[in-house]
């Protein structure tokens, strides 16, 4: 009997123990400083945006969402496809390098795409908004892929920026 007691006590206490690191644990992904309504993403730090231009800007950047997103599926279905290519039993080699360059290809579109608009929102600004957006940590950047922001110390280790806290140190 006082055997079993000891099985339910150390049992209590290991699943005590398992529990509590969750109650410490980090709050899920950071609020972020990528695209949203109203220019929020890529402009939200552009000193003194008229309403016509954050209209402008949004305007622009549902279009742009909307192709890349075109896009993206195309990239997707072709790097699923090349995946099934180079696992057949025998590999078609005229075809997969026919879908690597399709998938070039569309990598390039995109690329063209994305400066294509920048360079339109660009042309929205005065020359003192250009020279924030131009130092921009988002501009030449892709949001949520690391590069900067995202995976980064502190709170909101995921997608956007979250809360950053600096290391030890002299970094």
């Amino acid at each position: 009997m006082k055997r079993r007691g000891i099985i339910h006590l150390a049992a209590s206490m290991m699943l005590m123990f398992t529990m509590i690191p969750g109650t410490f644990a980090q709050p899920g992904p950071g609020k972020g400083n990528g695209w949203g309504p109203g220019a929020q993403g890529i402009c939200n730090r552009i000193p003194n945006l008229t309403d016509e231009q954050n209209k402008q800007i949004a305007d622009l950047q549902t279009d742009h969402l909307k192709k890349m997103t075109n896009l993206r599926n195309q990239l997707f279905e072709k790097q699923a496809h090349l995946r099934t290519l180079n696992t057949a039993d025998t590999p078609d080699m005229k075809a997969i390098n026919t879908t690597i360059e399709e998938i070039g290809s569309l990598r390039t579109d995109m690329m063209k795409e994305r400066e294509s608009h920048l360079q339109k929102v660009r042309g929205l600004l005065t020359a003192d908004q250009r020279v924030v957006f131009d130092s921009s940590p988002m501009h030449g950047k892709r949001f949520g892929r690391g590069n900067g922001h995202g995976y980064d110390y502190g709170r909101g280790q995921g997608r956007g920026m979250g809360y950053r806290q600096k290391p030890a140190g002299n970094i």
